[in-house]
């Protein structure tokens, strides 16, 4: 390979990748749009769309990846993959959560949900221009953290919301098989769910510390103090042990999934109060000095 065709291949492939997501997102909010709420069988719709989020979440780790491998990171790179992270993580997710909540029968319920998917929208695009700003920053810090949740576990999250909706709309809720048990654990998983979504909104634009988890799987491999191991241990095995458990029990692709992005989602903030409440502690042990 000569060197004007690696040169080549290092400023198109990632690139490429980084487009790849905006398109995956595009085929998303196509399939999305062919949902109609009033018909269960186009269901296999939003699965397909699902689907292509998760297809643009791959191509958005691995843009990075080659653009690290091949020493051709870019601010014009930076700016692009936000711009495609905008589509497929804010405006794809939003517009999700109003095809399969927000066309309902009640008024309130449909104003409630435009509310709610606009606050994702907002929030993914504070996120994406907060961290363009800070993007240096970042990128020197310890552990090679984001500060938010990222928007790929926050569309994550919403498919998770999602595809929970459609085992209930399906019948195929873990505890549907007890009679009035199951139909009143919906009931209430559905006037969560705005909840839900909007505090994944929020976890975005917050300053809550969340590891980078393509750069620990894929990265070099960085030698960690047992006090650095240890900081993962509790909470993850508090959220890791009920994943496993349901996991095990359900069986089902979709429902590992979405646990999976709760799961990175609701660690940031538990590993945030446990660090807080340590530092409490220790400084209620700490002597007070004597005059």
């Amino acid at each position: 390979m000569t060197d004007s065709s690696k040169l080549l291949l290092r400023s198109v492939a990632p690139t490429g990748l980084t487009l790849g997501n905006a398109i995956a997102g595009f085929a998303a909010l196509v399939s999305a749009n062919r949902f109609d709420h009033l018909d269960q069988s186009t269901w296999y719709h939003i699965y397909i769309s699902v689907g292509f989020l998760i297809l643009a979440m791959i191509f958005d780790a691995l843009d990075g990846l080659a653009a690290r491998l091949m020493r051709c990171a870019s601010d014009f790179g930076a700016e692009l993959d936000s711009l495609c992270d905008g589509i497929s993580f804010g405006l794809v997710p939003a517009y999700l959560l109003w095809m399969v909540f927000g066309q309902q029968d009640n008024p309130f319920i449909g104003r409630v949900w435009g509310l709610v998917a606009s606050l994702y929208l907002a929030c993914t695009l504070l996120r994406l221009a907060r961290f363009n700003m800070d993007r240096s920053r970042q990128d020197k810090a310890e552990g090679k953290k984001f500060v938010g949740l990222p928007s790929p576990a926050a569309a994550g999250c919403i498919c998770g919301i999602v595809l929970l909706q459609g085992r209930m709309e399906f019948g195929n809720f873990p505890l549907s098989i007890f009679p009035g048990i199951g139909e009143n654990i919906s009931q209430m998983a559905t006037k969560l769910f705005p909840f839900a979504a909007s505090f994944i909104a929020i976890l975005m634009i917050s300053r809550i510390g969340f590891p980078h988890p393509t750069r620990k799987i894929l990265g070099p491999p960085r030698q960690q103090t047992k006090k650095r191991a240890g900081k993962w241990l509790p909470s993850s095995l508090v959220l890791g042990a009920p994943i496993c458990f349901t996991s095990v029990w359900i069986g089902g692709i979709d429902f590992i999934v979405a646990l999976g992005f709760w799961w990175f989602a609701l660690n940031g903030p538990l590993q945030a109060l446990t660090r807080k409440l340590q530092k409490k502690s220790h400084f209620q042990e700490c002597p007070a000095k004597l005059d």
